[in-house]
Order: C-alpha cells, then structure tokens, then sequence
C-alpha cells in the first residue's frame, strides 16, 4: 500500500517538524491498509495492530510524507508489514508492524 500524508502546520512540534506521533499514527494507517489488500472480506470482522516498533530516522521538516507498505508475511489471523515513510527520497521512518485480523 501507498499513502501520502500532506504537509499540515497542525501536524508539527518545534522549528516545523512533523511530530513523531503523526507519523506513528500514519505508519498505522498504511500497515492497516497493506494488511486489509488481501483479506477475506466475507469473512473479516475487523482487526487490530497488535505490534509497532518505530525507528525515527530523520526529521521530516515542512514537508509532505509518502509511506510504502510491504507485507513481509500474511497468515490467516496475523500479517506482518514492513512500511517505510520518506519526505521525497529521504527515509525518515522505519517500522515493522503486525495486523491481527479477525
């Protein structure tokens, strides 16, 4: 899945960064949606992100962000994603999540 967050002054904390709980939240989204691109929605209930590890690379200063996200492994009730969020070609997040879905 690929998503794009545009650059918003509410989105920022000091000297215009994003603020890492904008782009916690963002990685969220996209894991989600990466997760939800192959599931059975006769069957689905719902689902919940049961794991988020972060590491923040780089600050994204005033700028829009672009999150990629891969599906490293999907099981029938778990699906572990890989998402990388940039501001143009530079890394600024890096995570690894995991969807249960039910």
């Amino acid at each position: 899945a690929v998503l794009s967050l545009p650059f918003k002054k509410e989105n920022v904390t000091v000297e215009d960064i994003v603020h890492g709980g904008v782009i916690a939240a963002f990685i969220d989204v996209a894991g989600v949606a990466a997760a939800l691109s192959g599931a059975d929605f006769e069957t689905l209930r719902g689902s919940a992100t049961s794991s988020l590890s972060i590491s923040y690379l780089a600050p994204a200063r005033s700028v829009a962000l672009r999150a990629d996200a891969l599906v490293l492994r999907r099981g029938r009730r778990q699906v572990v994603i890989d998402v990388t969020v940039a501001a143009g070609t530079l890394a600024v997040a890096k995570a690894l999540a995991t969807t249960s879905l039910f």
